[in-house]
C-alpha cells in the first residue's frame, strides 16, 4: 500500500483516497482528489482548498476513479474489509460529521492489514497526518 502524506490539515480524506486510488493502479494523487471534490486548483498550496469532507463524498471520490467503494454508518470489523482484500477507511467524524476536520476532531485512516497477537488483534495503519505503523484499531475511532 502506497504511503500519502495529507500535505494540509484537514487533508487526511484526499490522502486516504490517494492512497487507495494509487494502490489499486491508478496515478492519482491528493491534489486531484482534493481539486475533482472542491472543484477549483489545489495545488500549489492553497489555503482555500484546506477544507474537511463529508464522508458520502469520500464515497463518491471512488466512484468518479471507477471503483466500487461502500460507505456504512456504523462500527464494521476491519477484519472482514481487508479480508476480502480492500483496504479499509476508518474514520472518527466530527461532530458535524465532516472527516478531515482538525478543528471539529474528525480524521481519516487507512487499515490494510491485520493479525492476532494475545493482546488483540493488531492493523497495519496509514495515517496522513503521522505516517504508518501498527496499532490496535477500535472500529468506532
Amino acid at each position: 500500500m502506497p504511503y500519502v502524506d495529507q500535505y494540509l490539515t484537514n487533508w487526511c480524506w484526499a490522502a486516504c483516497a490517494a492512497m487507495v486510488l494509487q494502490y489499486y493502479g491508478l496515478n492519482v494523487d491528493k491534489c486531484d482528489v482534493a481539486a475533482w471534490v472542491l472543484n477549483q486548483t489545489c495545488c500549489p498550496e492553497r489555503p482555500a482548498c484546506d477544507q474537511p469532507c463529508e464522508p458520502s463524498k469520500v464515497r463518491d471520490i471512488y466512484v468518479q476513479w471507477k471503483r466500487n467503494a461502500t460507505l456504512v454508518a456504523g462500527p464494521v470489523p476491519p477484519q472482514t474489509l481487508i479480508d476480502e482484500l480492500r483496504p479499509a477507511g476508518l474514520s472518527k467524524c466530527g461532530a458535524n460529521g465532516r472527516c478531515g476536520d482538525q478543528s471539529d476532531s474528525g480524521h481519516l485512516v487507512l487499515v490494510y492489514g491485520w493479525h492476532p497477537t494475545s493482546a488483540g488483534d493488531r492493523f497495519l495503519l496509514l495515517d496522513p497526518q503521522y505516517a504508518q505503523g501498527y496499532g490496535p484499531v477500535h472500529t468506532n475511532i
